[in-house]
């Protein structure tokens, strides 16, 4: 399988922390697109020093909820991410999951 590597600090021009549910859909989009292609996508968050939910939730949330959860671990890699940011993006899914559960009622 083919792999992209996104540098999340060169792709959002430098910055150090990640706020903003546009941002988050800016990267949703061009995870997605990767995937659509077939093609693994590593997020490399190498100087990144943390994220929001806002933001967490608008790309890991919502990929969750637009592909599931098979489809994250199969084509979705993070690398080089505090603790902060993968929590969050754990975090993100599990809320969006237990969300769908409550709403299958």
């Amino acid at each position: 399988m083919q792999e992209n590597v996104l540098h999340i600090k060169h792709q959002f021009n430098g910055l150090d922390f990640l706020g903003s549910r546009g941002s988050g859909e800016v990267l949703r989009d061009l995870i997605l697109q990767d995937i659509e292609m077939e093609r693994r996508v590593v997020l490399d968050f190498e100087g990144i020093i943390g994220i929001s939910h806002a933001f967490a939730d608008e790309v890991f949330g919502l990929l969750f909820v637009k592909i599931g959860l098979e489809k994250i671990k199969q084509f979705l890699k993070i690398t080089n991410a505090v603790q902060i940011i993968k929590d969050l993006a754990n975090f993100a899914i599990l809320d969006r999951k237990k969300s769908q559960s409550v709403q299958s009622f």
